[in-house]
């Protein structure tokens, strides 16, 4: 089994290399080599260094970078991580994404692949007893909270608790049935809004979903915010609509 750790990323300079240092760490940790970490860095349309950051990882990491010369924002990043790992995975293999901030830390992977043997969708949820959650702003976990409490009744999956939160793994096998629910687009949505309209994609599926606790350290972000929170609220309050439109889960 391979892990491939699929991070999208724009202008995130400043937390590449502390969040690689700890790829290569959890690397280290593991006694078989064919168990070590396959890095895919989509690139978004970076104006720093990014890129060039990462590239001087290329001698501890498996490393492939794909590049984009124009930001088209998050969803059209996991769609491309998505299309990849699907062309380029084998049967047993896992696609892990998580963001590329360092706000997410990677020594939680090995507990999503155990999670995973049970699940074919694991999300490192914040609302689970164990979590831990510092640093993010008080507005930040208001409006993340109201969503999740509006997605889960609106529309509900079972085993979910965290529908936003980009930190999963999935099973190879789930990623091609969505991939041929979908016409391998994977999702619609350029923005944040894209990850729960994935997790709901891979619940047409059939996916089974499990969740973990997560630990998310907002305090070691170093680069600039991404997200608009006012649009991308609107975004999902869109996007609740649209799905809910097309039908609930059977």
């Amino acid at each position: 089994m391979s892990v491939y750790l699929c991070l999208p990323a724009f202008n995130e300079e400043p937390s590449i290399r502390p969040l690689f240092q700890r790829i290569v760490n959890l690397n280290r940790s593991f006694t078989d080599p064919m168990d070590r970490i396959k890095v895919v860095l989509y690139d978004d349309g970076s104006t720093d260094a990014t890129v060039a950051v990462a590239e001087t990882f290329s001698s501890d990491l498996d490393l492939v970078i794909i590049h984009n010369d124009t930001n088209y924002g998050l969803g059209v990043a996991v769609r491309s991580l998505m299309q990849y790992f699907t062309t380029e995975a084998s049967e047993d293999d896992v696609a892990v994404v998580m963001d590329c901030d360092d706000t997410h830390d990677p020594i939680q992977i090995p507990e999503i692949l155990l999670a995973l043997k049970q699940s074919d969708v694991v999300v490192a949820s914040r609302y689970r007893k164990g979590s831990a959650t510092s640093g993010v702003p008080f507005h930040r976990l208001f409006v993340s909270f109201a969503f999740m409490l509006l997605v889960k009744a609106v529309l509900p999956i079972k085993g979910v608790r965290d529908y936003s939160c980009g930190y999963r793994g999935y099973s190879s096998t789930i990623l091609r049935r969505v991939s041929d629910l979908t016409d391998t687009r994977f999702v619609e949505e350029s923005g944040f809004a894209a990850m729960p309209e994935l997790l709901w994609n891979c619940a047409r599926a059939g996916a089974k979903v499990g969740e973990i606790p997560m630990n998310l350290s907002y305090e070691r972000k170093l680069s600039d915010s991404k997200m608009d929170v006012n649009d991308n609220t609107k975004r999902l309050l869109k996007l609740i609509v649209k799905l809910r439109m097309n039908g609930s889960l059977k």
